[in-house]
């Protein structure tokens, strides 16, 4: 009869060396033997149950029996006490998770978080990006909104291309910027000129100079 062969393996819980007939061994019989935290008797578990994995943690009792009677009266986690919390807009008392607490839940229904967030503007609302525009800027470094004097330079040149002449709705004319943004041009009104959409083009590659642009917006206002 041909004998098994016995394989010399670490243990990779202690690092100690043990004989096993196994060649896929990774623990030795010490790390396997565990004492009940209820009766305390040994109890030898699984290679799979020794480090536990992402839902389990290692095993702590012999059976089930031993568990259910060290957790009698414990609150599970999914049971957990409610904690009365007072609404900040309707003064209403309502029951929140111990665990949510940290969440520093404030409103009892969506109802009052909406009309807690209508109330909050500038930099108290929680959306508040420090008062930038879509270009990188302040509103206060940049003489106004983009969108606010777009309407103003349509206005003034009264839709119509300052180098063509095209005139058509303000929706299918575009505000160039004489000096770009890119280069730290402001968006007052004397730095935007209303151009058609090719005309805008022209001016983006550098066909129509700038100083051309200037002068056509000095004449205008």
């Amino acid at each position: 009869m041909k004998k098994r062969k016995i394989y010399i393996k670490r243990c990779c819980i202690c690092s100690n060396r043990f004989l096993s007939k196994a060649h896929n061994a990774k623990y030795c019989k010490k790390c396997k033997v565990r004492i009940c935290k209820h009766c305390g008797k040994q109890f030898e578990i699984a290679n799979s149950e020794i480090l536990g994995n992402k839902y389990n943690k290692p095993k702590k009792y012999c059976s089930s029996e031993c568990y259910h009677e060290a957790t009698k009266g414990k609150i599970p986690w999914n049971k957990e006490k409610d904690i009365p919390v007072k609404c900040i807009i309707c003064d209403k008392y309502f029951t929140v998770w111990k665990s949510r607490m940290k969440y520093n839940v404030k409103y009892c229904s969506l109802k009052c978080k909406h009309e807690g967030l209508s109330r909050r503007t500038g930099i108290d609302h929680p959306l508040w990006k420090g008062g930038y525009t879509f270009y990188g800027r302040k509103l206060s470094e940049n003489n106004g909104s983009y969108y606010r004097n777009r309407k103003l330079v349509l206005k003034r040149d009264n839709n119509t291309c300052q180098i063509c002449g095209d005139k058509r709705k303000s929706k299918e004319m575009d505000v160039h910027h004489i000096i770009s943004v890119r280069e730290e041009g402001e968006n007052t009104l004397l730095n935007m000129i209303t151009l058609c959409r090719k005309c805008h083009n022209h001016a983006d590659k550098g066909w129509i100079s700038s100083a051309i642009l200037r002068d056509k917006t000095l004449k205008v206002a």
